[in-house]
């Protein structure tokens, strides 16, 4: 409701969504500013938490699950 659009975000071309973004992130009022903020926020955690991406961060993957126990994240480093 903060952001004037005709359609819903996700049936906007790339370059709509760009658009709306750019707006947000340029806006002159903070709260449309901190909309921006959260939409990145959930962005990267997103990104950094899907298992395919785990290759290119080097993040092992949430701790106590099955490939990294609960003893590796209290492990030392380097011991």
């Amino acid at each position: 409701p903060l952001v004037p659009k005709l359609r819903p975000f996700t049936s906007l071309d790339g370059a709509a969504q760009d658009r709306v973004l750019d707006s947000l992130m340029r806006a002159r009022i903070d709260l449309l500013r901190d909309v921006f903020k959260g939409v990145k926020s959930l962005a990267a955690l997103t990104f950094y938490a899907h298992p395919a991406t785990r290759a290119l961060t080097g993040f092992p993957g949430p701790f106590g699950s099955a490939d990294v126990p609960i003893a590796a994240a209290m492990a030392e480093p380097g011991a």
